[in-house]
């Protein structure tokens, strides 16, 4: 049987947990960008329906900016 798979406190790489401390401290701050670009996005959204009243109707990208950048950024999280 090979030492080739196993796991010890000399592992580098992917099992290094130094390796995946800094991926999630990566992906948290990511995660924090994107729910911030979703906030002023909400809010020009709101902005701009309250303002073009019954004329003008939000895009399909509005709405999917909307409704998918609070999905990514837990996603990020998780």
């Amino acid at each position: 049987m090979s030492d080739q798979g196993r796991l010890s406190h000399r592992n580098s790489g992917q099992f290094d947990p130094t390796n995946w401390i800094t991926e999630g401290d990566g992906l948290f701050a990511s995660s924090k960008k994107v729910r911030a670009i979703w906030v002023e996005h909400r809010k020009a959204f709101s902005r701009n329906v309250s303002l073009s009243g019954r004329g003008q109707r939000p895009t399909v990208d509005d709405w999917s900016l909307l409704k998918g950048l609070p999905r990514t950024s837990m996603l990020s999280l998780g």
